[in-house]
């Protein structure tokens, strides 16, 4: 596969790892009040570095071997289970408890978001392979 589609895909998926923790963060803000935003951004940080060194080691792209979207859901569900286990493990170290709950829900926001990233770019690559069409 191209690299440049490679980062392409990684870039889509960390400005969707962007937006799901700018979401969990205000409605965590919402709920228990101000929280630091440093707290924010070292999770963010942390979940970018992650999923950075995931999917180039584990080639979250979902094109190695062939495309196959259950194959694929699995890596990424492997790989969104890992992540958030990281950030939890985190949290404990912090001492920070009461994040538990948005680390659970950051994790099942960045599974549907990820995998609709992967599938929405398998698709189109499925429909523009040249002899696919031809049946």
């Amino acid at each position: 596969m191209n690299r440049r589609l490679q980062y392409s895909i990684l870039i889509a998926d960390l400005l969707w790892i962007a937006a799901a923790c700018g979401f969990i963060h205000g409605t965590q803000n919402e709920l228990t009040g101000n929280l630091p935003g440093l707290f924010q951004w070292a999770y963010t940080l942390a979940a970018f570095s992650i999923w950075s060194a995931l999917s180039v080691s584990k080639k979250l792209e979902g094109f190695h071997g062939g495309w196959y979207f259950p194959r694929v859901c699995a890596q990424v569900m492997v790989a969104v289970i890992s992540l958030t286990g990281s950030l939890l493990i985190l949290a404990f170290s912090f001492r920070q408890l009461y994040l538990l709950r948005a680390l659970l829900e950051l994790g099942s926001i960045l599974s549907i978001g990820l995998i609709y990233v992967v599938s929405c770019i398998g698709s189109l690559l499925l429909h523009r392979m040249p002899g696919q069409n031809d049946a």
